[in-house]
C-alpha cells in the first residue's frame, strides 16, 4: 500500500499549518525592535525555521527531507521527497521589503528511494507557499495536492483561468523585485502587458496559480527548492512551467539541482516570454530605489491595511472617476504621491518641503494650477495617515497645506475636517468616530456639507457640475456613513457625473480607511500596482517616477512608521 493512500487531505492540512507557522516566525523576525538578524542573504532565522520543518514533516511522512539550508536529511519510507526552502526571499526580507514566503514540496519518483539517489524525473504530488505578508494581501496560504481538488487560498477553493491567459493589454507579469529597479526595460519588454515586482520565485508562482497575472519570470537559475511547490501550483491551474530557454522544466528532487531560470504561467504567455531579449534588459543600469522603508517596523497590521486602503482608495477612485488608463493618477492624485513622498522623506509634515515638491511638480508638467483651490482636498489625504491618531495634528496641517498654492478658506475648512476624519480612521476608529473628528476640526459650509453627506442627503442637481471641494466632501460622507460595500460605492459615485474623478478619489480615500485594504478587489489593486506611465510603458504623457502610484503600499507604510 502507497504512503500516501488516503492520507493526502490530512497531508495537505498539516502543512499548510506547519508554513503558516514558520510563516508567523518569520512575521515575529521582521518587527524585532533591530530588524531581523543576518546580512548579504543569510539569516539565522532560515535554518531555524528548516530544522522545525524538517522535524514536523518527517514526523507527518517519514520519507527523505531536502532542504536549502541544512542539505539531505535520510527517512525510512522511499520513493518520496520533502523539498524546502524555509524562507524564499531572504535577500529583500533584510532589507526591509515584503514578499518573502515559505515553500514545501513533495516528490515522488523512484530514483528517490535511496539517501543520495536523483530521480531522473519526479513528479511534485504536493505544493504549499505562504507569504506571512504580502504587500497587498497581508498573510497569504495558496496550497495543493494530488487528488484534494482544486488549489486553495486561505481555505477557499479557487478556480484559476491561466489556459486563457495572454500577454496583452490589462495582462499582469509578476517580476523578481529588481524588476522595480529597472522599470524601463522591463515596461519595454512586457508591453503591452504590465508587471508588479516581487522578491519571491515561490510565491510569484503561486500568485500566477491563483489567478492574480499571466505568467512570472525569473531570468537567473534557480534551484529547484525555490520553485518545486509553486511548480506543482501552476500546473494545478493549467499553466506551464519552462526553464529560461522554454524547455519544460524536469524535477529530480536532488540536492544542488539548479535550473536555468524560470518562466511560468499561461502557455500563450510563457511562450511569448521566452522568445524576447532579456540579455538587453538585465544589461539596463538599476535605479536607486524611491523609498527605502528600513527598520524598526510598525507591526500593527489594521493601522497598515487601513493606511494603504486609504492610498489605495485614492487611486483607485481617481482613475476610475477620471475614466483615466487603469491605476494612472491625474494631476491632483500626482500632487498627493508628491507630497506622500515628501512627508516620508522628511518623516514628518514639513510645508516648506512640500512647497519645493510641489514646485518640482509643477516644472515637471506646467499646469494651470487654478484647479489647485478643490485639489487641495486630494492633496492633503497623506497627512492624514501621517497624523494617524492625531486629528488635532491632521487639521493644523492639512489646512496649511491647502494654503500653499491659491488660498480659499473653505476649501481649508474642508480639508481640516477630511483630514482629521481620515486622522481617526487609520488609527482605528469606527467610521463614527471618524464623523465625529471631521465636525470637529472644520466650520462653516465645509461642516455643513459633512452634515448633508452624513444625513444621506443626495448632492443636488445644480451640484452635479461643480467644481468645487464642497460636492467631494459631501458624497465622501455620504458614502462614508451609508455604504456598506467599498466596490458598489466607488462605482456609484464614479457614475454620479460632475467632476468624478476628485469625487472618485476623495471618497475613495476614506471609505479605503474605513474598510481597509482587504475590502479592495484585487482586479482594482494590481492595475496600481503595475502602474508606471513612462514613455517605455506607452504613457500618452510620460510622467517622472516620482509621480508614479506603483509603490504606494509602501508609502502608506512609510506614512504611519513616520
Amino acid at each position: 500500500m502507497s504512503a500516501l493512500e488516503g492520507r493526502m487531505p490530512e497531508l495537505l492540512d498539516a502543512v499548510v499549518c506547519a508554513a503558516q507557522g514558520a510563516g508567523e516566525r518569520l512575521r515575529e523576525e521582521f518587527f524585532r525592535p533591530a530588524g531581523p538578524r543576518g546580512a548579504r542573504g543569510k539569516a539565522p532565522i532560515d535554518t531555524e525555521i528548516e530544522d522545525t520543518l524538517r522535524a514536523t514533516l518527517q514526523a507527518l511522512l517519514a520519507c527523505s527531507f531536502l532542504g536549502e539550508e541544512t542539505g539531505l536529511a535520510p527517512g525510512p519510507v522511499g520513493g518520496l521527497r520533502w523539498v524546502v526552502d524555509p524562507h524564499d526571499g531572504t535577500s529583500e526580507f533584510l532589507k526591509g521589503n515584503r514578499g518573502s514566503a515559505v515553500s514545501i514540496a513533495l516528490l515522488r519518483g523512484d530514483g528517490l528511494a535511496g539517501p543520495a539517489a536523483a530521480a531522473a524525473s519526479a513528479e511534485i504530488v504536493l505544493g504549499v507557499v505562504h507569504c506571512p505578508f504580502a504587500p497587498d494581501r497581508g498573510a497569504d496560504s495558496i496550497a495543493w495536492a494530488e487528488g484534494c481538488g482544486p488549489i486553495r487560498r486561505n481555505g477557499q477553493a479557487v478556480e484559476a483561468g491561466l489556459p486563457r491567459g495572454r500577454l496583452e493589454r490589462g495582462a499582469i507579469v509578476w517580476t523578481t523585485a529588481s524588476g522595480a529597479l529597472r522599470p524601463h526595460a522591463f515596461s519595454r519588454a512586457l508591453a503591452p502587458a504590465r508587471f508588479v515586482a516581487m522578491p519571491s520565485i515561490a510565491y510569484r508562482l503561486a500568485r500566477i496559480a491563483a489567478g492574480d497575472g499571466v505568467a512570472t519570470l525569473s531570468l537567473h537559475s534557480v534551484n529547484e527548492y525555490d520553485i518545486a511547490a509553486g511548480t506543482a501550483l501552476v500546473r494545478a491551474a493549467g499553466g506551464v512551467v519552462h526553464d529560461a530557454k522554454g524547455h519544460d522544466i524536469a524535477f529530480a528532487g536532488a540536492e544542488n539541482a539548479r535550473v536555468p531560470g524560470c518562466v511560468a504561467g499561461a502557455r500563450e504567455a510563457v511562450l511569448a516570454l521566452v522568445g524576447k531579449d532579456w540579455e538587453s534588459v538585465l544589461r539596463e543600469p538599476k535605479i536607486e530605489p524611491r523609498l527605502a522603508l528600513g527598520f524598526p517596523r510598525n507591526p500593527d497590521e489594521a493601522r497598515l491595511a487601513r493606511a494603504q486602503g486609504c492610498l489605495l482608495g485614492q487611486a483607485i477612485g481617481d482613475s476610475l472617476g477620471a475614466q483615466a488608463d487603469a491605476g494612472a493618477p491625474t494631476d491632483d492624485g500626482e500632487l498627493a504621491i508628491v507630497l506622500a513622498r515628501a512627508i516620508a522623506r522628511e518623516r514628518r509634515y514639513d510645508a516648506k518641503a512640500a512647497f519645493r515638491a510641489y514646485g518640482e511638480w509643477r516644472e515637471s508638467h506646467p499646469v494651470d494650477v487654478g484647479r489647485a483651490s478643490h485639489g487641495s482636498l486630494m492633496r492633503v489625504v497623506p497627512i492624514g495617515i501621517w497624523a494617524a491618531g492625531d486629528p488635532v495634528r491632521a487639521a493644523r496641517a492639512a489646512r496649511e497645506d491647502s494654503a500653499l498654492m491659491r488660498p480659499n478658506e473653505v476649501c481649508e475648512e474642508a480639508c481640516a475636517g477630511y483630514a482629521a476624519a481620515i486622522a481617526a480612521g487609520v488609527s482605528g476608529g469606527a467610521r463614527a468616530d471618524m464623523l465625529v473628528a471631521a465636525r470637529a476640526h472644520c466650520s462653516g459650509e465645509a461642516r455643513a456639507a459633512i452634515e448633508r453627506g452624513a444625513g444621506n442627503e443626495r448632492l443636488a442637481d445644480c451640484d452635479s457640475n461643480a467644481s468645487d471641494c464642497l460636492p467631494a466632501l459631501q458624497n465622501a460622507f455620504r458614502q462614508l456613513c451609508h455604504a456598506s460595500d467599498f466596490e458598489q460605492a466607488l462605482i456609484a459615485t464614479a457614475s454620479a457625473g460632475g467632476d468624478a474623478g476628485i469625487r472618485g478619489a476623495v471618497a475613495g480615500a476614506l471609505l479605503g480607511v474605513a474598510h481597509g485594504r482587504a475590502a479592495i478587489p484585487q482586479r482594482w489593486i494590481l492595475p496600481v500596482l503595475a502602474c508606471r506611465p513612462g514613455a517605455a510603458a506607452g504613457a500618452p504623457q510620460a510622467r517622472p517616477m516620482t509621480c508614479w502610484p506603483d509603490d504606494v503600499l509602501e508609502l502608506a507604510e512609510a506614512l504611519i512608521t513616520g
